[in-house]
């Protein structure tokens, strides 16, 4: 699943606007196959997902306050920031820790006006990265993990792992 298909569904069952949800999702054009090489489908899944949180009623641009992958706000839950990686030739090591440093330092000094998550695709192998997270640093900041499949979101954080 490619970055801009894990936005996408994310925000359908997490953050949906008609919900009452304002959404902001950041997609930057190698997301959108817009230079560089892809593989093979990459383009079309994409183009999908890219309508598909259009139809949603999701504001495409880069929040400019806090310059994060996903922005959510809700008048009764509050504001989420949400940094997100999906499939790609990138370490999934690497990717978890580069998407865990965007995160903390995007986001500025706590205490935060938000509650922080990452977003990953639902795989084992995901799954195996986010358990390297240290329980206490998940507790620290009140990360929310979201790992992210075709037909539904599992939350994890600290009351759940």
């Amino acid at each position: 699943m490619y970055e801009a298909e894990v936005k996408s569904l994310l925000v359908k069952n997490c953050f949906n606007p008609s919900k009452n949800w304002e959404v902001n999702v950041h997609l930057d054009p190698m997301e959108l196959c817009r230079g560089g090489t892809h593989p093979q489908g990459k383009r079309e899944a994409c183009s999908k997902a890219l309508e598909h949180l259009k139809e949603l009623g999701v504001n495409i641009g880069i929040d400019r306050m806090y310059k994060v992958d996903v922005s959510a706000k809700h008048p009764d839950q509050g504001l989420f920031l949400i940094e997100v990686k999906g499939e790609s030739s990138e370490q999934k090591e690497v990717a978890l820790y580069s998407a865990l440093g965007q995160i903390i330092t995007k986001t500025g000094e706590p205490p935060w006006n938000a509650t922080l998550g990452l977003a990953f695709p639902n795989t084992i192998e995901w799954e195996r990265q986010v358990e390297k997270l240290p329980i206490w640093l998940i507790e620290h900041i009140s990360l929310i993990i979201y790992l992210v499949s075709e037909d539904k979101v599992l939350v994890w954080n600290k009351k759940t792992s």
